[in-house]
């Protein structure tokens, strides 16, 4: 067989969902979300990082692993793996 035809990208191998939605479009959108409620006054980015603080004392070990990033302002998403990502979405909503 010829490399193309070995390679990730070829046609017929199905998507990662986890990977295709939480680094991508969750994690985009979840940034537009929060600078929303930041510009909003609802809370600010330091006080969002203290949330996840506290949250992760609270974090199963198995979730401790997969520790939520902080979120700066100039980010454009959410830093993190697919899991990390989740993580992050199930303490937020």
């Amino acid at each position: 067989m010829d490399q193309i035809s070995d390679s990730v990208c070829a046609p017929g191998l199905s998507p990662c969902l986890a990977h295709d939605l939480h680094e991508g479009v969750v994690a985009h959108d979840l940034k537009i979300f929060i600078g929303y409620f930041v510009a909003k006054k609802w809370f600010s980015y330091e006080l969002l990082n203290k949330a996840l603080d506290k949250f992760m004392t609270k974090l199963s070990n198995k979730d401790k692993r997969d520790a939520p990033i902080h979120v700066l302002e100039d980010y454009v998403k959410v830093k993190g793996g697919a899991w990390q990502v989740n993580t992050f979405l199930r303490l937020f909503t």
